[in-house]
């Protein structure tokens, strides 16, 4: 038997390793959930609750930091954006075949026709149906439409990077969009651990030239970089 202890806010909890299995037990020896699961997760913290992440024979469920049951253990393993964890609220799941979103409380809060989901980012998940990509907000509405060859989840400013004839712009958490489709690539942002300003930026590419996007400010760049390097200490080395 071999213990592990495990983050709690309100007890003292161990995780106990017996027998392939894993067990939650309180310190004082209370053994308070069910003791046949084959996998717990260490403790995540959501927006209302604090939850495990539980497995057994393939399927997996929640249940609270106390060990109370949130879900039963019905969902198939899927491999999400999120690992299954909860973002705004809500995780995708899958059960007897179909995808869903539910809420912390274990409720159902959504259906969803989707080929492949990736979750909640910034209060909008990007789904796919019909080899197109799309947006729904924490309410279940449908924000965008299916109408993107491609698409990245949110950033924290509120930008969403997506694609049409293959040309990539920016749009809003309305839909909106912010930069018309005219690159030919965006990449994830980029961080300058260095920089005096602190600047979080998207590196973009057009007609083979390089440039950068300052979400923080006016979005707009000018590519003019022949190339863009990166170094260990995060600084950027261009080429004209």
């Amino acid at each position: 038997m071999l213990f592990r202890s495990v983050s709690s806010h309100d007890t003292s909890i161990a995780k106990v390793v017996s027998n392939e299995k894993e067990i939650l037990y309180e310190l004082n020896g209370l053994n308070i959930i069910d003791n046949d699961y084959d996998k717990i997760s260490d403790l995540k913290k959501g927006e209302t609750i604090n939850y495990y992440i539980v497995n057994k024979k393939d399927k997996f469920g929640y249940i609270k930091e106390d060990g109370s049951k949130i879900t039963e253990i019905i969902y198939s393993e899927l491999p999400s954006y999120h690992n299954r964890e909860f973002k705004n609220g809500l995780a995708l799941v899958v059960e007897k075949g179909k995808k869903k979103f539910i809420k912390e409380d274990g409720a159902d809060f959504i259906e969803i026709e989707t080929s492949c989901g990736y979750g909640f980012d910034n209060g909008l998940a990007l789904l796919q149906k019909n080899w197109l990509y799309g947006f729904i907000d924490t309410k279940g509405n449908d924000v965008t439409g299916y109408i993107f060859n491609d698409a990245y989840r949110f950033t924290e400013q509120g930008h969403g990077i997506v694609s049409k004839n293959r040309k990539w712009g920016i749009i809003n958490i309305k839909g909106e969009t912010l930069l018309d489709y005219q690159y030919d690539k965006i990449d994830y942002l980029v961080s300058f651990p260095k920089n005096e300003l602190t600047k979080k930026l998207l590196q973009v590419k057009k007609d083979n030239l390089y440039g950068f996007i300052d979400l923080d400010n006016d979005i707009y760049s000018k590519c003019d970089y022949k190339e863009i390097k990166y170094v260990d200490d995060g600084d950027i080395v261009t080429g004209k």
